[in-house]
C-alpha cells in the first residue's frame, strides 16, 4: 500500500509540473515581444589604415513590453579586398553603452564575415532596457583595422547577415511572465523576427585625407534625449581628454582621455542618469607638435 501510494504522490507531481510548464507556454504564445531594429551608422575612414562604425538597436512598440536586454550575436558579410595581399584585417570592440557583462564578446574575421560572439545572460534584475528614442542604444562602436599602412580603394560592402543559411544574426531578450524566461525574438507563433534595417555608408570607397587642423564639433542631434554624437580631429597625435560640465561648472563625466593617433573621431555621450538643462563639453589636447587645442561647446538635454 506504501508503495502505491509513493507512485501516486510522484503522478500527481508530474501532472501538476506538466501543468504549470503548459501554462506558462500559453502564456509565453500570446506574449506581445519587444519588435525593435539594428542599424550601422557614422561608417567612416578614421585613419588611413582604420574605419570604424557604430551599432545601434532600438525599440520600436514603445513600452508596451519593456525590451530586457538578454544575449545577441552579430554577423555581416564584408567585402576582405579592403586590405591588400599580405596584410591582416584585425576587428575590435572600441566602446560600449552596455554594461561590460552584457556586451558581445571576441571579435573576429572568418573569410568574409565580421563576428561578435554571443555574452552570457545573467539576469533580468541587472540587464539593460533597449532605448525607445532615436537612434536607440549603442550596442558597440567597433573598428576594422589592416596592418597594413592604408586600404585599398575597394568599396567594403558591409552587410547584415540577418537570415539563414547560418551563421547570422541574433537577438534574445528576457521575456514571458515577469520577464524571466530568455527567448530570441520571435512573434507568437514562434517565427523569428528579421528586423535588421540598415547601414548607412555601406558601401564606403574613400581615399583617406588626415585633417590639417583640429576641430570640435557640434554635437549632433542637439537638443537630445538622452544620447548626442560628439566629433573632433586630430592633425597630429596627442595626448586628448574631452570632459562634460554641468551649468555650474560641475565636471559631470569624462568622456575621453587617452593618446590617440592624428585622424577623424566620434564619441557617443548618454544622459540618460542626469537631468535635463545646459551642459558644456571641452576637449583638451597636447599634441605632439607642441601645441595645445582647448574648446568648448554647449548641449541641451531635454527629457
Amino acid at each position: 500500500m506504501s508503495k502505491f501510494i509513493k507512485i501516486s504522490f510522484a503522478i500527481i507531481i508530474a501532472f501538476v509540473s506538466l501543468n504549470v510548464s503548459v501554462a506558462q507556454k500559453i502564456s509565453d504564445s500570446i506574449f506581445v515581444f519587444p519588435t525593435y531594429t539594428l542599424t550601422v551608422s557614422n561608417l567612416q575612414v578614421t585613419q588611413p589604415n582604420r574605419i570604424e562604425f557604430d551599432v545601434y538597436m532600438k525599440q520600436t512598440n514603445g513600452d508596451v513590453t519593456p525590451f530586457i536586454y538578454g544575449s545577441a550575436q552579430y554577423y555581416w558579410d564584408f567585402n576582405p579586398g579592403i586590405a591588400f595581399p599580405g596584410d591582416t584585417l584585425r576587428f575590435v570592440l572600441v566602446s560600449s553603452d552596455l554594461p561590460q557583462e552584457y556586451r558581445p564578446v571576441n571579435p573576429s574575421i572568418t573569410g568574409n564575415i565580421l563576428r561578435m560572439a554571443p555574452n552570457l545572460p545573467t539576469n533580468p534584475t541587472d540587464s539593460p532596457r533597449i532605448d525607445t528614442t532615436s537612434p536607440g542604444t549603442l550596442i558597440a562602436k567597433m573598428r576594422i583595422r589592416t596592418t597594413g599602412t592604408n586600404f585599398t580603394n575597394e568599396p567594403i560592402n558591409l552587410a547584415w547577415r540577418g537570415a539563414l543559411p547560418n551563421p547570422f544574426t541574433k537577438v534574445a531578450a528576457f521575456t514571458g511572465e515577469d520577464n524571466l524566461l530568455l527567448y530570441e525574438i520571435q512573434d507568437s507563433s514562434y517565427n523569428f523576427i528579421d528586423p535588421y534595417t540598415s547601414i548607412s555608408g555601406g558601401n564606403l570607397v574613400e581615399n583617406f585625407q588626415l585633417p590639417t587642423e583640429y576641430s570640435l564639433s557640434q554635437n549632433f542631434p542637439n537638443p537630445f534625449n538622452p544620447t548626442t554624437k560628439i566629433d573632433y580631429s586630430l592633425p597630429v597625435d596627442g595626448s586628448v581628454k574631452i570632459l562634460v560640465y554641468d551649468i555650474a561648472g560641475r565636471e559631470v563625466m569624462n568622456l575621453v582621455n587617452e593618446t590617440q593617433t592624428a585622424g577623424n573621431y566620434s564619441v557617443n555621450f548618454n544622459g540618460i542618469n542626469l537631468a535635463s538643462g545646459m551642459y558644456f563639453y571641452r576637449i583638451n589636447v597636447e599634441g605632439s607638435d607642441n601645441k595645445n587645442f582647448t574648446a568648448t561647446k554647449r548641449m541641451v538635454l531635454i527629457k
